[in-house]
């Protein structure tokens, strides 16, 4: 690629981790010619968040656009004065900025259709209830769409997690936001039958960032399957929902689950019956990852 576009959140929050991940690959596979965007800032006069410049100059970018969202990837598609177009656009964004990559591809070079960030912790009683908590409060803090899912054998973790999330969550500077994430239909605690259950379920939902935190971690990354769904991180952002109510079990008797979900504080969660077993959930789920 002769020149690529790097796009960096700043609405909701300054990823200044999207600069490192962007330009550094870009740097070093040799990019003669590499434009930031990032959205302007109101309490900064307009300009992009101070610390997404600080790390463009401590790499070395010196062509950095106060442009945000779909905006920013018409400009790198199609230039517009004093940015020339571009080859390559890469850089995650919110629906709107999805939607702009989609529209122009084809035009342009685009890295994915990223969506809102998500996150799936797969985790036993022997994890720490706090770090967990944490965890899942670091993806939901990025948008009111991102998701935060997890899934444990223990009645016991899922307890205290919700009981951390009561803790942790006013203490957190976007705490509307990240209570709004937590407590919408894409995020939820499921509880299964053992951890082999809960890797069939994380890898059904196939998340863009997945932590095991179990007595043996690497034993259990070994023995999950290395499968992916081939959905589109948009088409996924209801999957969670549906896994959860085809996992409920059905009422003694014999009429339809529920539709959705049992609510707790902070987030939905719901429970398998001892008799559902994942492959079910794989042949319910195989018309809508197809």
């Amino acid at each position: 690629m002769g020149r690529v576009g790097l796009y960096v959140p700043g609405g909701l929050a300054p990823l200044v981790s999207s600069v490192v991940m962007n330009a550094v690959p870009a740097q070093v596979a040799g990019v003669a010619s590499i434009a930031l965007a990032s959205p302007p800032q109101k309490e900064f006069d307009g300009l992009p968040h101070p610390n997404i410049l600080a790390a463009c100059a401590l790499l070395g970018l010196d062509e950095v656009y106060s442009v945000g969202g779909a905006q920013a990837i018409a400009m790198f598609a199609y230039g517009a004065a004093p940015c020339a177009p571009v080859d390559l656009v890469t850089g995650p964004g919110n629906i709107y900025v999805v939607a702009a990559k989609r529209l122009l591809r084809g035009v342009v070079g685009i890295d994915s259709e990223a969506g809102p960030t998500e996150i799936a912790v797969l985790a036993d009683d022997s994890a720490d209830p706090a770090f967990v908590a944490a965890d899942l409060i670091s993806q939901a803090e990025h948008d009111p769409l991102a998701a935060s899912v997890l899934v444990t054998d223990s009645t016991a973790l899922a307890a205290a997690v919700t009981v951390e999330l009561e803790r942790q969550v006013p203490l957190a500077k976007h705490a509307a936001r990240i209570q709004h994430a937590l407590t919408a239909e894409q995020s939820a605690i499921v509880l299964v039958d053992d951890i082999a259950q809960g890797l069939d379920v994380v890898n059904a939902y196939a998340p863009e960032h997945l932590e095991v935190q179990t007595r043996d971690a690497a034993t259990v990354r070994r023995r999950g399957p290395q499968r992916r769904c081939r959905l589109h991180r948009a088409a996924r952002a209801g999957l969670a929902r549906r896994l959860l109510c085809r996992l409920q079990p059905r009422p003694a008797d014999g009429g339809e689950r529920a539709r959705t979900p049992r609510a707790c504080p902070c987030v939905r969660s719901a429970r398998t019956c001892r008799s559902s077993r994942t492959t079910k959930v794989h042949s319910r789920t195989s018309a809508v990852r197809s």
